[in-house]
């Protein structure tokens, strides 16, 4: 499920109904879109146990259908929001930059990590 608004990123895994499950769907909030407020911050704490990735961030995202059920996904980093920076508040730093919140802090658990690749399975018994 590819989704937006909140201004930030974040891969949620599969889930059903409140749990974690292989048939459920795999979540990607791509949040960078027409974003002139700055990173969502702060977050949940603890992170909760169906986040895979996330980060207060903004980039692309390529997403590559191999075949039914394998699809390969990269989200790569290219700013930060930062209270410290420019008047729009964006470190465009992408390979060195964790977003900055008022209180000096970021908690969004994959804060310094650049990428996400992963490989999104989808189970046979679904097809």
């Amino acid at each position: 499920v590819l989704n937006g608004h909140v201004h930030a990123y974040e891969r949620i895994l599969p889930v059903y109904e409140g749990c974690r499950t292989p048939c459920g769907p795999t979540y990607l909030n791509l949040g960078n879109g027409g974003n002139r407020e700055g990173a969502y911050l702060p977050w949940l704490f603890p992170k909760p146990f169906y986040s895979a990735f996330r980060a207060s961030t903004f980039g692309p995202a390529i997403l590559t259908i191999q075949n039914a059920t394998h699809a390969f996904y990269n989200h790569t980093r290219v700013g930060c929001q930062n209270t410290n920076k420019t008047e729009n508040h964006e470190n465009l730093d992408g390979a060195d930059c964790s977003t900055i919140n008022y209180d000096g802090t970021d908690n969004s658990h994959n804060a310094s990590v650049g990428t996400d690749i992963t490989w999104i399975v989808r189970p046979t018994n679904r097809l």
